[in-house]
């Protein structure tokens, strides 16, 4: 380690310079989220060495839901929550996950974030571990100002809004509180987030964006994180799917005023509707899982439901996917028509996703491909000849699409 590393990174002031430094001290890839699992940063030095979990991270600005809870599960918050040393966690190469260490990052007793570092080659010796341990409360200061800085010029009710996005409260001290403070909140609402790949791109976009929140205010509440645009649509009305029918509206004129360019860059997560303002939270988050899932399988078709209540199989496609990474699963009955497309210059591949999406009815298929039913006729005994597919076995067709969707996804890509 260098002289005096700690001294160095005491006089550090900005979250991105901190994870350079600190990535340079140990020479190991490195993350800091805030508390709700939220990118902040990452060492760009190392951006090529990071495993597939947290290329997951970089790529949705959010560490994926399924290795939270195997985290939660296996009781590493629970430590941190209690000790203020690193902790190491074994790879699970199920998850995607190398060997790390994770350390809390706090200011006032209070859990602001988390260090993440990847273990390559070597192991942290112990002098790295309490140089981590020591500056660890260094990152939760700043993680601190950061949030207080992004936060000062916002309203006292939108305040209370992002706050009771990023940890669950009590319903009774949420009343208690907007009572006090003479605040009406929402009792029905619903959450969209608005996201895209890269921030700039979002940026370019706000002015429509902005454009239709204006519209639909005051039932609409805007909150901006990191690369997200947050649409919190509530209302006092006791009507059922009242915000839920206001979301879809926003999303449709949202996306009618966009390119087609556009349109494929922005991503779009809507949750359910909830009358319990503890489960705003809740919203939220199912918003960020259509997100996680949009980006995960990269498509820029919109086929991934746009609605969490929609989400079906993509809820459970990275799990899968990762699966079959383990297991080094391949479909041998795509592989032959892959091969077949490739050698004969057809698209039985493209014509066996569009019959199973539409529940292999031949003649909607035909419509959606633009050919006509004896052409697609002609394809579907192909298809079987080549393969044997029984288009009858509903376990073999389930498969076929989940594997057909996995076949489209693209390998996470990192810039330097």
């Amino acid at each position: 380690m260098e002289l005096n590393p700690l001294s160095d990174a005491m006089k550090i002031k900005d979250l991105d310079d901190i994870t350079e430094y600190i990535s340079s001290v140990i020479k190991k890839p490195l993350i800091i989220e805030n508390k709700n699992f939220e990118l902040i940063s990452y060492s760009s030095k190392y951006a090529y060495h990071f495993d597939t979990s947290q290329q997951k991270t970089i790529l949705s600005k959010k560490c994926p839901l399924f290795i939270i809870d195997r985290l939660k599960k296996d009781g590493i918050f629970r430590q941190l929550e209690k000790y203020p040393d690193p902790i190491r966690i074994n790879p699970i190469e199920e998850l995607g996950l190398y060997q790390r260490i994770v350390v809390s990052a706090k200011h006032q007793n209070q859990i602001l974030g988390y260090i993440w570092v990847q273990e390559t080659d070597m192991i942290l010796n112990e002098e790295e571990l309490l140089f981590l341990k020591d500056i660890s409360n260094h990152v939760g200061a700043l993680l601190y100002k950061r949030f207080e800085d992004k936060n000062s010029n916002q309203n006292t009710k939108e305040k209370i809004m992002f706050e009771m996005l990023n940890q669950d409260y009590n319903e009774e001290e949420i009343l208690k509180f907007t009572k006090t403070s003479d605040i009406s909140l929402p009792t029905r609402f619903t959450v969209v987030v608005f996201s895209a790949h890269d921030r700039e791109e979002l940026e370019e976009m706000k002015p429509i964006l902005n454009k239709e929140f204006l519209k639909a205010k005051p039932e609409v509440v805007v909150l901006n994180e990191n690369n997200q645009i947050i649409a919190i649509i509530g209302t006092e009305k006791e009507q059922s799917y009242y915000t839920y029918d206001k979301a879809r509206m926003l999303i449709r004129n949202v996306r009618d005023l966009l390119s087609e360019d556009y349109r494929k860059k922005l991503l779009i997560g809507m949750g359910n509707e909830y009358t319990y303002l503890g489960q705003l939270r809740k919203s939220y988050v199912e918003a960020l899982e259509v997100i996680q899932s949009t980006e995960f399988v990269d498509r820029n078709d919109h086929e991934v439901p746009i609605e969490n209540k929609d989400l079906g199989i993509y809820r459970y496609i990275s799990t899968i996917h990762e699966r079959n990474i383990q297991e080094r699963y391949e479909n041998d009955m795509i592989s032959t028509l892959q091969k077949y497309d490739e050698k004969n210059n057809t698209s039985l591949i493209r014509t066996l996703e569009i019959y199973l999406k539409n529940n292999c009815k031949l003649k909607k298929t035909a419509e959606a491909l633009f050919i006509h039913p004896n052409t697609m006729n002609y394809r579907l005994k192909q298809i079987i000849e080549l393969t044997s597919i029984d288009f009858d076995n509903f376990y073999i067709k389930c498969q076929l699409y989940i594997d057909l969707l996995l076949l489209k996804k693209n390998k996470p890509k990192i810039n330097s």
